[in-house]
């Protein structure tokens, strides 16, 4: 099948736009804070990791990450420290990051467990 110029253009524009937008988006949700990052750096025990199945290298250092909470907005830092009890202690998967302030986190807990009593389930 043979693609019209005008058509792969128009495509190849949707595809670096679409690029574009996943770039701003990562660069907004994943914003390492500049002012002090060596002080605020904890090193990486990579035998530790739930990297999943990725060909991806654990990073040496785990740094604060300045996040905005999706619920309400508010900006947060996910520290160092708490990251590395994340994905160290607790075993959570390496991709995921902070998404929700406390206050929001705290939320949305109270609304799952009113869900599951609503459904019958038991508390706990």
């Amino acid at each position: 099948m043979k693609v019209s110029a005008a058509a792969n253009k128009r495509l190849s524009g949707r595809i670096t736009a679409t690029l574009e937008l996943i770039n701003l988006m990562t660069a907004a949700h994943r914003k390492i804070r500049s002012k002090n990052k060596a002080a605020s750096r904890l090193p990486v025990d990579a035998e530790k990791l739930n990297m999943g199945n990725s060909y991806s290298c654990a990073p040496e250092y785990y740094y604060d990450i300045e996040f905005e909470c999706v619920d309400c907005g508010k900006t947060e830092v996910w520290n160092a420290d708490q990251q590395k009890w994340w994905y160290e202690e607790a075993g959570g998967y390496f991709f995921a990051t902070a998404v929700r302030c406390h206050a929001c986190r705290e939320a949305e807990r109270e609304r799952k467990r009113l869900a599951r009593i609503a459904a019958g389930h038991d508390p706990d």
